[in-house]
């Protein structure tokens, strides 16, 4: 299988495993699945290949700011999602991945290791702000779009990233490997997801994040 062949296979076979527990077992196992380095990893395996394995390592070591950028995401989700329509909430997290991106990769230049705990206590900050309730959520039935759109994201994130890397250098082909076109696409395709039970679906997804 060449590489192209594979960028266009496994990535949305990876995407379609994901979606399916997502909707066989809920939002939360969906949530923990899609905190898995699923467009990352194989980002940073093409990029070994083809622009070599420093290049790679570097662009991995970018992927830990990108990782703060996603959480700043969720967080921005997590916030507006009660407040306000699902595509603005969608809308909030994109705006808060670039503008944090943007801050952390080209005005703070944190430290890897600092970076890192900058990472978790994101993390922890976003869980706190999507407690898991112990009632029964009830499940919308996604639109038709849902499912391919998933995995016509996911790969053209995927062949994007890793055809541009040249030109975007390493540390930037690291920040955009984790963008969570996954996470934005599933709460797009939650109908009502504001102003129906819905709503706890999607913090479930967020409490999810890696």
């Amino acid at each position: 299988m060449s590489l192209v062949a594979a960028k266009i296979v496994v990535t949305p076979a990876l995407m379609w495993v994901v979606s399916a527990a997502a909707r066989r077992w809920g939002s939360l196992v969906g949530g923990l699945l899609s905190g898995l380095p699923l467009t990352s990893a194989p980002i940073s395996i093409y990029l070994a290949i083809e622009q070599g394995e420093q290049f790679a390592s570097d662009a991995a070591v970018g992927s830990v700011t990108g990782l703060g950028a996603v959480a700043l995401a969720y967080m921005a989700y997590a916030l507006c999602a009660p407040r306000v329509s699902s595509s603005r909430a969608v809308g909030a997290g994109l705006l808060a991945f670039l503008g944090g991106g943007f801050i952390l990769h080209s005005v703070i230049h944190p430290g890897v290791w600092v970076m890192a705990a900058l990472d978790v206590v994101l993390m922890v900050l976003v869980i706190a702000l999507c407690p898991l309730s112990g009632q029964a959520v009830g499940r919308a039935r996604p639109p038709r779009w849902d499912m391919p759109a998933r995995l016509g994201a996911a790969t053209l994130l995927v062949v994007l990233v890793s055809t541009l890397a040249p030109y975007l250098g390493p540390a930037l082909s690291g920040v955009l490997a984790p963008i969570p076109v996954i996470s934005v696409l599933r709460h797009s395709g939650l109908i009502g997801a504001h102003s129906s039970p819905a709503s706890k679906s999607a913090s479930r997804v967020d409490s999810g994040i890696p």
